[in-house]
């Protein structure tokens, strides 16, 4: 038997939501999964460039939370 819970708060709801979406930004990236890859992201989401570790920004429009800045490319500085 798998518990369930059900949050009591707006917030508390959107924290779960958001912790669901990363999951599937994890499972699309290491399955590869273009299409399910894009599906998060908003139609006008930017993506940048950058040294450090992955960034995603996240905002809800219509009650759908979507990847709106992204970043995950490290920048190798040679000189």
């Amino acid at each position: 038997m798998t518990p369930t819970f059900t949050p009591s708060s707006a917030p508390e709801r959107d924290g779960y939501d958001l912790i669901a979406l990363v999951a599937e930004l994890e499972r699309s990236q290491q399955q590869e999964d273009v299409e399910g890859f894009l599906a998060l992201f908003a139609p006008t989401a930017v993506w940048v460039n950058g040294a450090g570790s992955a960034t995603y920004l996240w905002s809800r429009a219509d009650g759908t939370w979507k990847i709106v800045a992204g970043q995950n490319t490290a920048v190798s500085g040679g000189r």
